[in-house]
């Protein structure tokens, strides 16, 4: 197999190492000069041409992935893409069966366990509270560009873009939810006008509240997700990789996450986030965007 990866920032790299350590061949698409011993290629057409790719992942920026996906499928309209979330603006390709959506964390170990757990939960659901928060300049290994698409609203940039693995998350476990209403904004000064601070509440005929935070500024980085019914209290912490029921604490190792999502890419692509639910977290978003500028509940 032959993967072609197109971008060169940090998500296209986790899916370069992750390729080799299957073993896969691999390259990357992009136009940036790259120290490490990769073959690159410029361009989608040198790609095709040149390499004749078996399997694509797009992970590049955000506000791109929709004009790449665009120019794939017009040299080759049947080879499976994996797309970084979130699609943004790909609405036109919800009849592509062979396109899916990297929501990686979904493979986590402790994320995994808790939705098994709640599978044995016969009480009702009272309360979701998912958050995540850490500040932009320290989650990439090269700290942050000043023309890192992250800063840029214009570019896909912002807490519910780049965090949007919380929205799949809620919506993942417990089903769509039926509205909601939000707060958020440009507030720390970190970006330079993406939003860095967003609440949102809730409502879902599985849960009676439900609640989710995201922040790129905090100094502290935490990934949580709390479930609370009068027969348990559950907790996962996505960095501490633990999962806590009731009293007690259940630790796990630390899932390689891009490794098992491109392996189940190649081996059983159907079981990943298909079309549909990448454009349902995207217009997910667009209704988070539009309470916050309405100042009122709307429906999700």
């Amino acid at each position: 197999m032959r993967i072609a990866i197109v971008g060169s920032g940090s998500a296209a790299k986790q899916h370069l190492a992750a390729g080799k350590e299957l073993g896969l061949e691999c390259v990357l698409i992009t136009q940036r000069d790259i120290v490490d011993s990769v073959k690159t290629f410029q361009s989608i057409f040198s790609s095709e041409t040149q390499y004749r790719p078996t399997h694509y992942i797009v992970a590049n920026a955000t506000h791109l992935h929709s004009s790449t996906i665009a120019e794939i499928r017009s040299m080759n309209s049947e080879i499976s893409i994996l797309c970084e979330k979130p699609l943004m603006n790909c609405d036109w390709l919800l009849s592509d069966k062979n396109l899916r959506v990297g929501f990686n964390l979904r493979f986590c170990a402790e994320f995994r366990a808790l939705r098994r757990e709640l599978s044995k939960l016969d009480s009702r659901v009272n309360s979701v509270s998912i958050e995540y928060g850490r500040d932009l300049r320290t989650w990439r290994a090269s700290l942050l560009r000043e023309d890192s698409y992250s800063q840029f609203s214009s570019k896909g940039g912002g807490v519910l873009h780049d965090l949007s693995h919380e929205l799949d998350f809620i919506v993942h476990l417990f089903g769509k939810p039926s509205k909601l209403v939000s707060i958020g904004g440009c507030f720390s000064g970190i970006t330079a006008d993406s939003d860095d601070l967003f609440n949102v509440f809730l409502k879902c005929d599985s849960y009676d509240i439900g609640s989710i935070h995201l922040n790129c500024v905090s100094p502290e980085p935490f990934r949580r997700i709390r479930i609370l019914s009068k027969d348990v209290f559950l907790e996962a912490d996505l960095i501490q990789h633990t999962l806590k029921i009731g009293s007690e604490t259940h630790s796990f190792q630390n899932t390689p996450t891009f490794k098992n999502q491109l392996r189940c890419f190649l081996e059983e692509p159907n079981s990943l986030p298909g079309v549909d639910e990448g454009i349902y977290i995207d217009n997910l978003i667009k209704s988070i965007v539009s309470s916050n500028k309405l100042e009122q509940w709307v429906r999700a």
